[in-house]
């Protein structure tokens, strides 16, 4: 299987699933006011789920104590709760400016850094909230978060691994560390952060997908399709589970259970030409030309930068004699990629087919020059000089 034919299974990160569900949970640190008034009664709403009834509250709270980082902080904790992180990052930073020490801030304005993607800003915000708070396996998590999304990836592992020791039960520590570790190919740290969160967390669905993706790696295909199975089971709309699945069918020669998972992928994103390309190739291994061409052309409306998608469906139009459409894509390969040499084999070989003999030479002389290699390059080039 030459580079142009393989389907690679893409990673899926976690962006803000997390990070929210950990930052319901940590915005009660804060002394509670006991005392029946705004601000309390505000804090009640708040844990009752009414965002807006408690922020009218905190709202006369302010008027009335217009110096209370409490009440900035824990209003700014409800424009979060709605989503408003753009407000919540005002109050909490009025925190702040009341009460330098106010830990809680520091933390909530990070994690609403990080729903904004504003990641330098959020590894800043965790950064001096370890200070105030040096054990917190949560902000090493979160900060190791915003460090992968900035591309950080080994200062990422290692406040992956500091949360890790401070809390040895942060099952998305784990997670995120194995990720990281199969993407940059220590598949040995990678397999044993990913069994370890889903031993702390039997139904971690995208830790499933991921050691499915590892066992692909491995060509433990089995293993790869009952992760990928048992990952759709508990989350059916887990973003690459079908397409990840249909590529193993598909290097097992399942072409029918490809079909079939590339064309549920599809249906979940309609947009996505890793899919279309896939299937396309799955369609081009049965002879399904026609079919694959379809899948091809949808493929290269959706990413039209992709020289693999160009160079396939000029072979299925090769593939069905239809030459100009072939040489029109070979092309276009080329255009993308001078040194896309099995462009020129073809496009060569077509030219030949043509009795354009100067032209194949050519083509096939640079195949040769990027890749001395290919018997069938010289092979051609040989007939063209008859």
């Amino acid at each position: 299987m030459n580079k142009a034919e393989k389907v690679l299974a893409g990673f899926v990160t976690i962006k803000f699933c997390l990070v929210l569900l950990i930052f319901v949970s940590h915005g009660w640190a804060q002394t509670i006011p006991t005392e029946d008034d705004q601000l309390a009664q505000g804090i009640r709403l708040l844990r009752a789920g009414q965002y807006a009834e408690a922020i009218d509250q905190i709202n006369q709270a302010i008027r009335v104590t217009p110096r209370n980082a409490e009440a900035y902080f824990y209003r700014g904790f409800g424009f979060a709760s709605q989503n408003n992180y753009e407000q919540a990052i005002v109050d909490y930073t009025k925190a702040i400016e009341l009460g330098p020490n106010l830990a809680q801030a520091y933390f909530q304005r990070g994690v609403a850094s990080n729903a904004l993607e504003k990641f330098s800003a959020a590894i800043s915000d965790f950064t001096s909230y370890l200070r105030l708070s040096p054990t917190d396996a949560t902000a090493y998590y979160l900060r190791g978060s915003a460090h992968e999304f900035e591309g950080s990836e080994k200062v990422a592992i290692t406040d992956y691994s500091t949360a890790i020791r401070l809390d040895s039960t942060l099952s998305d520590a784990y997670y995120q560390r194995g990720h990281l570790y199969m993407t940059s190919g220590e598949l040995v740290s990678a397999m044993s952060d990913l069994n370890t969160a889903i031993r702390l967390r039997p139904e971690f669905a995208l830790a499933i997908h991921d050691r499915g993706l590892l066992y692909s790696k491995l060509e433990k295909n089995e293993l790869a399709i009952a992760d990928f199975t048992k990952a759709i089971q508990l989350n059916p709309l887990l973003p690459k589970a079908f397409y990840n699945r249909g590529v193993v069918y598909g290097k097992l020669g399942n072409y029918s259970g490809a079909i079939f998972d590339f064309s549920r992928e599809l249906q979940l994103r309609p947009t996505d030409d890793e899919t279309y390309f896939g299937r396309g190739n799955i369609y081009s291994k049965q002879g399904l030309f026609d079919k694959a061409i379809a899948d091809f052309t949808k493929a290269i409306q959706y990413n039209s930068a992709n020289k693999d998608y160009y160079y396939n469906r000029g072979i299925a139009f090769l593939n069905q004699e239809e030459a100009q459409f072939a040489l029109a894509d070979l092309s276009k390969v080329i255009q993308l990629d001078s040194k896309y040499a099995a462009a020129y084999v073809n496009r060569g070989f077509l030219f030949l087919k043509q009795n354009e003999f100067e032209r194949a030479i050519q083509d096939l002389t640079i195949a040769i020059r990027i890749d001395s290699n290919l018997s069938q390059a010289f092979s051609n080039r040989g007939i063209a000089y008859l």
